[in-house]
């Protein structure tokens, strides 16, 4: 195609006018630039690639009289989302846009848990229908602080019984009573202990002040009517004083 009009040897070439081509197309938000490489004659075609999670939309990339047509990638949206075990479908009637929300309908009995349903980028959140947790359990079914269970309850006073009545032994085929290994002996009174021996400490103490008083006396009164040694035995003799006879007969 020539852009002028020429005469070539008697011949006319005719000048003409070409449609405009496109320049290279430019890269969407959440894409990446796919076939769309080079710039474009006019007619041609090319798609960019989306991010996953996104879509292309009003694709592919035109080029017409040197113009390009606009393409997005946009959030991929969700499917109608299922109803749980034990629930409805509720507001979940039909699919969902990226970042819309719906509400399954649960049983009688049953409650809804991690709700309500999102759509994100082309998945769906996980919902489910439980049975509420027994009561004086927390909800995540164990047992919560400061409670106690029937059967625990019960167990509890079973034990306490247990441990305060004694085992009575079974007899053995001769007849002979045997205790149960599991019978325990008595307890011992510390307190009843501790105050015997106490006692029996002083009343030795006591005893032997006793037996020495006796003792003092009787060398007291032995000495008082002791008989003077002879004077052959070479011994000086001393005039014994009065001794606890002579003094009772004199009134002393």
């Amino acid at each position: 195609m020539g852009s002028v009009t020429n005469c070539t040897f008697g011949v006319l070439s005719v000048a003409t006018c070409g449609a405009l081509g496109c320049s290279k197309p430019p890269v969407p938000d959440n894409g990446e630039e796919g076939s769309c490489t080079t710039s474009m004659v006019d007619g041609g075609a090319c798609s960019p690639a989306c991010s996953t999670g996104y879509e292309l939309v009003n694709g592919p990339i035109l080029c017409k009289h040197g113009n390009l047509s606009t393409t997005t990638c946009d959030p991929l949206p969700c499917a109608k989302p299922v109803p749980p075990t034990h629930g409805a479908e509720g507001t979940c009637t039909g699919g969902l846009a990226h970042g819309a929300l719906c509400a399954p309908e649960c049983l009688t009995g049953y409650n809804l848990m991690n709700g309500p349903v999102r759509c994100t980028l082309g998945e769906l959140s996980t919902v489910s229908c439980e049975p509420p947790p027994t009561k004086g359990n927390g909800t995540d079914g164990s047992t919560g602080p400061g409670s106690q269970t029937g059967t625990d309850s019960e167990s509890s006073h079973n034990e306490t019984h247990n441990s305060s009545t004694p085992t009575i032994g079974t007899p053995d085929p001769n007849g002979t009573i045997e205790n149960s290994p599991s019978e325990s002996p008595p307890a011992t009174n510390s307190s009843g202990s501790n105050l015997l021996t106490i006692g029996l400490i002083v009343g030795g103490v006591i005893a032997a002040a006793l037996l020495a008083g006796g003792i003092f006396f009787f060398f007291f009164v032995w000495a008082g009517n002791a008989t003077p040694l002879p004077s052959s035995y070479g011994v000086k003799v001393t005039e014994a004083k009065p001794g606890f006879s002579e003094l009772v007969e004199e009134g002393v």
